[in-house]
């Protein structure tokens, strides 16, 4: 239930952040969102058409676009645009498999290893930027966005360090689905700014369109009251012309 919500959203929210630019973070979270959930589909998904190796290459695969989407939703959620990130990341995408190709299956583990602590370095670097930069704003989402991006790093934590121990708990299960809930919640939290912002937008183009008709008829007496000024200068030149004519 949690993948499909976060699946349905995810889409949803990467058509509204495609069709407005300037809102391109909600783009980049709805991409993590739909890949978060195709990566969560191996804990309900059993029967696959491939072999175990191939299911956890695919799996590999993954995380660079992940990490991808994490760090630029990031990044644009703070309003800032970085070069070496839009060239980076996608190369970033093909590199990755590469490696783990050429590596082959008795180096697989290492190779994955490393390129997972380095997608996390860089994601964590991305998250602390951004919590710094709205931190500095003042802004009103710090603390609800500090939260979410807390519980869903603890989660990862814990559900990384259970692979590595080879242990299965009430926390590694809670932690399985905390991180898909934490991701449903910074959408919605995402959502609702976005209405408001659109809200706002809304009520300053009312307005606006409220002080061009003010300013439009306050244009149109003063036209009017200049008309009346000119009639009345032009009729009394005219009567002057004709009484020095009678005199």
């Amino acid at each position: 239930a949690v993948s499909a919500t976060l699946l349905l959203m995810g889409g949803f929210m990467f058509v509204l952040g495609w069709v407005n630019r300037r809102e391109s973070h909600l783009a980049y979270f709805g991409a993590l969102s739909v890949g978060w959930a195709i990566v969560e589909s191996r804990l309900w998904l059993r029967n696959l058409p491939f072999d175990s190796a191939t299911v956890e290459l695919l799996l590999c695969s993954l995380l660079p676009l992940l990490a991808w989407f994490s760090v630029q939703f990031l990044l644009r959620y703070a309003g800032r645009r970085s070069r070496w990130a839009d060239i980076g990341l996608p190369l970033q995408c093909v590199v990755m498999p590469a490696s783990l190709l050429l590596a082959g299956p008795q180096h697989l583990y290492a190779m994955a290893s490393f390129w997972y602590a380095l997608l996390a370095l860089q994601t964590l670097a991305a998250a602390a930027y951004s919590l710094r930069s709205q931190y500095r704003a003042r802004e009103r989402s710090f603390w609800p966005m500090a939260l979410l991006l807390c519980i869903a790093t603890v989660a990862l934590a814990v559900e990384y360090a259970s692979q590595k121990l080879g242990i299965r708990s009430w926390a590694t299960q809670l932690a399985q689905i905390a991180t898909p809930v934490a991701m449903v919640l910074v959408g919605l939290r995402l959502l609702q700014q976005h209405g408001r912002a659109l809200q706002a937008a809304e009520e300053s183009k009312a307005q606006l369109e409220l002080r061009v008709r003010e300013a439009t008829a306050e244009i149109e007496r003063n036209f009017a009251q200049l008309a009346e000024l000119r009639v009345e200068k032009v009729t009394e030149r005219e009567r002057k012309r004709i009484a020095a004519d009678l005199h």
